[in-house]
């Protein structure tokens, strides 16, 4: 069981009792940049709260690659939309399909466009203490604003996001 490898630092926490709310507040986070925005050092901001949020509702948070080594930012997909359906729910375990309209990817700092859509299957498991998604979706997807306002870009890649933002409205 993940909750007692020691390598997984399984977090006994109570959070979700429901598999869609879990899925619905994980992708609203990462939609809004919380995991690969820089805040180390800045005072007051709630990035060491985020982290400790997503270590709660993860299995096995010790295999979270959760900060790149600055100055890099690992590679992001950029959304213009998300939507997240009906849990579909066994004895143990659940999947939420998520959806998304696709601008690009953020790599190395650049912008690649890349409009589509596309869709992930989150797996969530239940443990005594909540559901628990089993692996994160990787690389995470996060809107325009959280790019622009959590990561160090060039001006031409934040005048590229706000071109592939009007093209998508």
């Amino acid at each position: 069981m993940y909750w007692t490898d020691p390598e997984c630092r399984f977090v006994r926490t109570n959070q979700f009792a429901d598999p869609q709310e879990l899925v619905s507040d994980y992708v609203r986070r990462t939609n809004d940049g919380q995991f690969v925005s820089r805040w180390e050092g800045v005072q007051g901001h709630p990035g060491p709260e985020w982290i400790a949020w997503l270590e709660s509702v993860v299995m096995c948070p010790g295999r979270l690659l959760l900060q790149p080594t600055p100055p890099q930012v690992a590679p992001v997909i950029i959304v213009a939309r998300y939507s997240v359906g009906a849990a579909r729910v066994s004895e143990d375990r659940a999947t939420v399909q998520v959806q998304y309209q696709e601008l690009g990817k953020l790599e190395l700092g650049r912008f690649i466009a890349g409009r589509g859509q596309s869709h992930f299957d989150m797996v969530m498991r239940k443990t005594p203490w909540g559901w628990r998604i089993n692996d994160p979706a990787t690389p995470q997807r996060i809107s325009v604003d959280a790019a622009l306002s959590g990561v160090h870009l060039s001006t031409a890649t934040q005048q590229q996001l706000e071109e592939a933002r009007r093209a998508a409205r």
